[in-house]
């Protein structure tokens, strides 16, 4: 049994925080609860293989009357292999657990079950504020029903109400039940990891109930990790304008196999809605980049003009024609670029230089190249900087001077 460094003293009275990693043998977390207490408010355990059946679901039935104060249950599993015990019957009676748990904020865990009792019984949490759950592809058939259809429930109770971050990672048919449900009008961050789409149009859906649905979004990640027998589902895309509705939009990440379609026109106008945006990385890794990108260098400088507050840029880019620039943004540092056609790295880095001068560029190596050149450029810059500025500092002295022998 490994106990956390908040649990060093687990009888004292003003115990908040309890963690418990299972050790490589058979470990009883139930022995391991003679160290809560009921001031605890945050439990944080890390289950593995062979945790038994029969200590986790005592352990789970337990928690209300051990810790009724408990906001955050973080739930981890450290094996490769998942559980020989009955995982159904354990989330089952998680999912009872949760509405006898009221002050609860904050939940994490390793699998779930999508099934509409599970998802009603954590929307009903009236404290909920962050979720995060996953569930690995080899449990996709066994916890996910991914044949099942994923409309919204006509006149069912509003669900999540008050959540602000979540997290989902399974199949997007799984993703859409849960978006489906979440009435939530505080939502400020979600993370999408999709596993594998059940037809072109999933991918769609879920930008448009999440553009609908979510105002106040301020980050937005949705990744998209094909499944070997939904390929050709890979040049499933949607529109960018759905995006355009969430003005608040500060973080913007699309990760997906295939180059994207979008034009520049398309993220200028995009750009133009999104004022606050700090982070866009727009697929800059495609890993079956069979087609060109339509993005060009003049996407760089589109951004650079709308968003004054970017910070960091990621996009895969054409980089056959190099446009003028035209707008500059000192505020732009990181660039990562993945690149469809070479250009030359001189021209790259006099492109970069005027466009965004304080970034540094990351990508393959002709990116190294440009930021090598672009490092010497910004020292020399600096260098430069420095001689101007004594030499003004020496101008005033001298006029100080000059000053005062003038007055006598």
């Amino acid at each position: 049994m490994t106990l956390s460094h908040f649990s060093r003293e687990p009888l004292l009275p003003n115990l908040r925080h309890w963690s418990w990693d299972a050790p490589r043998g058979h470990g009883d977390i139930v022995g391991a609860m003679v160290f809560l207490h009921d001031t605890v408010t945050s439990i944080n355990i890390t289950l593995g293989h062979n945790t038994t059946f029969d200590s986790v679901f005592a352990f789970l039935c337990n928690l209300p009357e051990r810790v009724p104060l408990l906001e955050d249950l973080s739930v981890h599993y450290n094996d490769r292999e998942w559980p020989e015990w009955r995982l159904e019957v354990t989330m089952n009676t998680l999912s009872e657990v949760f509405h006898t748990l009221p002050h609860l904020r904050k939940v994490s865990l390793p699998f779930f079950m999508d099934t509409p009792l599970f998802i009603y019984h954590m929307g009903c949490i009236p404290t909920l504020r962050q979720l995060t759950i996953s569930c690995a592809e080899k449990l996709i058939g066994h916890f996910v029903d991914d044949d099942a259809e994923e409309a919204p429930v006509v006149d069912e109770d509003p669900l999540f109400l008050s959540v602000t971050h979540v997290e989902l990672q399974s199949t997007m048919t799984s993703c859409l039940r849960f978006l489906h449900r979440i009435s939530s009008q505080q939502l400020e961050s979600l993370h999408l990891t999709a596993l594998h789409l059940r037809s072109p149009t999933q991918l769609s859906n879920c930008v448009e109930i999440v553009a609908e649905n979510a105002p106040t979004l301020r980050s937005f990640c949705l990744h998209y990790t094909p499944a070997p027998h939904d390929l050709h589902f890979d040049n499933s895309w949607f529109p960018i304008e759905l995006l355009m509705r969430c003005h608040g939009l500060e973080e913007l990440s699309i990760i997906h196999p295939r180059p994207m379609p979008f034009t520049d026109e398309e993220i200028m106008r995009a750009a133009q809605a999104w004022p606050k945006i700090k982070q866009l990385r727009l697929n800059p890794r495609p890993s079956r980049s069979i087609a060109e990108s339509r993005l060009t260098l003049q996407t760089i400088i589109n951004v650079a003009r709308y968003c004054t507050h970017l910070h960091t840029l990621r996009v895969f880019v054409d980089t056959r024609t190099i446009p003028a620039p035209t707008h500059s943004s000192e505020g732009i540092k990181v660039l990562d670029f993945g690149m469809s056609n070479r250009s030359y790295t001189q021209q790259l880095a006099t492109f970069i230089a005027n466009v965004c001068p304080e970034a540094s560029v990351t990508g393959g190596e002709t990116w190294k190249e440009v930021d090598v050149i672009l490092s010497v450029n910004k020292a020399t810059r600096l260098e430069d900087k420095k001689k101007i500025d004594a030499l003004q500092a020496e101008v005033e002295r001298l006029k100080a001077m000059l000053g005062g022998v003038a007055v006598k």
